[in-house]
């Protein structure tokens, strides 16, 4: 079995102060995201419950304190209930920061505008 990478890390501050450490998720942590929302995916719900889900697995720790990871979708709701919706936000950010790719965006010329007003 491959040896496993170390996971990118990041530190939010939220409103209050806390600070919560987002982590890196895996393939494996998303399959288990999909298992915990189970029947919720099939609500209209179901995006925004798997979103957060995903969210709550990502947090490691609040302030310096590990975070029980969620099993069930009741555990992941109290989680994501110690948060108000600004905290929430900070934490979505960083879990884009370090779970999405996307690549640099280059910078666009005018060229075209120029060549069109010729």
């Amino acid at each position: 079995m491959p040896e496993q990478a170390a996971r990118e890390s990041e530190i939010v501050t939220l409103k209050d102060g806390r600070k919560v450490k987002v982590i890196e998720l895996t393939g494996l942590d998303e399959m288990i995201a999909a298992k915990i929302a189970g029947d919720e995916m099939n609500t209209g719900a179901g995006v925004i419950q798997y979103h957060a889900i995903l969210h709550a697995l990502s947090v490691k720790e609040i302030d310096g304190a590990p975070v029980k990871r969620p099993t069930n979708l009741t555990e992941a709701r109290a989680l994501m209930a110690t948060f108000k919706m600004k905290d929430t936000s900070r934490i979505s950010k960083a879990f884009s920061r370090l779970n999405d790719d996307v690549e640099e965006k280059k910078t666009a010329t005018n060229q075209g505008e120029d060549s069109a007003a010729e």
